[in-house]
């Protein structure tokens, strides 16, 4: 009778375990589903509020800030190129300049995940959404924080991107970085130094909500500054050092024109006999300058 009772129970386990195993997966998507619920009420409620912003009369500034003396103004180039992966008929990488007013300049990288067609096309859709808010008049910030919650709504596989955001101030003479999922960028200095800026940011679009930090640094006459895809890095013929090899080579571009200065740059993108790269290479530089 004792056999028959354990071996009765030997034979119902492996049914208790499925049980078990279910009713835990059953939990875990609850929880999901709440999280899911909450998040989303939070990204709408903050978009609320980008709207209530975008509604609420406007304060003009003093007519005496108008027409105040400022320095010097900077002037600031730009210049931009990319090279497709390899069997890929265009880049997935974009980017764009924007001038938000006067004295501050914007420019955007986004790189859409993969390659070809698909990535192109959720390249343009999210410069495309980062340009109607600004033209809407929503402050800089909310955009870049508006741009993710939109993003993670979608709630599409494909929906994270590596977003880059230059912003140059001619007032404060400062260059602002807001990188979401970017790889570092890179301020060559007028006596050749380089300094490199980074992010710790996920992508656009893998979170609800993502502080909107940026990294600042200051800018002067001669400096030029270089944002850059990650298929630069990843077509370096030393993975392991391809940032290191990268400030090198910025180190040792000869004075001229900035177009040649991207030129070169997304020469060294290519692989060795000028094959094509794995992945799209695009390189951004801006220049400045005194007026």
């Amino acid at each position: 009778e004792v056999d028959s009772r354990v071996s009765d129970l030997c034979r119902r386990f492996p049914q208790v375990i499925g049980e078990l195993n279910h009713i835990r997966e059953l939990s875990r998507l609850e929880r999901r589903l709440r999280t899911i619920d909450e998040e989303t009420k939070g990204c709408l409620s903050f978009q609320y509020r980008c709207l209530g912003q975008l509604l609420a009369p406007r304060t003009q500034p003093p007519p005496d800030s108008m027409g105040r003396n400022h320095k010097q103004r900077l002037k600031v180039t730009f210049k931009g190129g990319s090279t497709p992966a390899e069997g890929a008929n265009r880049p997935g990488d974009m980017w764009v300049k924007y001038d938000i007013s006067p004295t501050r300049t914007l420019a955007v990288l986004v790189d859409g995940m993969g390659k070809g067609e698909l990535a192109a096309k959720q390249s343009k859709e999210t410069i495309a959404i980062l340009r109607s808010l600004l033209d809407c008049g929503l402050d800089y910030d909310s955009c870049v924080s508006f741009l993710n919650s939109a993003l993670f709504l979608s709630c599409r596989p494909d929906s994270f991107v590596a977003v880059d955001c230059l912003l140059i101030d001619q007032d404060t003479e400062r260059a602002y970085f807001h990188k979401l999922g970017a790889p570092p960028s890179f301020i060559r200095k007028k006596d050749g130094t380089v300094l490199v800026v980074r992010g710790s940011r996920p992508p656009a679009g893998a979170f609800s909500a993502l502080p909107c930090f940026a990294t600042s640094e200051p800018v002067a006459a001669g400096d030029e500054i270089y944002l850059v895809s990650d298929g630069i890095f990843r077509s370096s013929p030393v993975p392991a050092r391809a940032e290191h090899l990268l400030i090198s080579r910025l180190r040792r571009l000869k004075e001229g024109s900035l177009d040649l200065s991207v030129k070169t740059l997304l020469g060294y993108g290519r692989r060795v006999g000028g094959a094509d790269p794995p992945d799209d290479v695009t390189v951004v530089a801006a220049r400045i300058e005194r007026v």
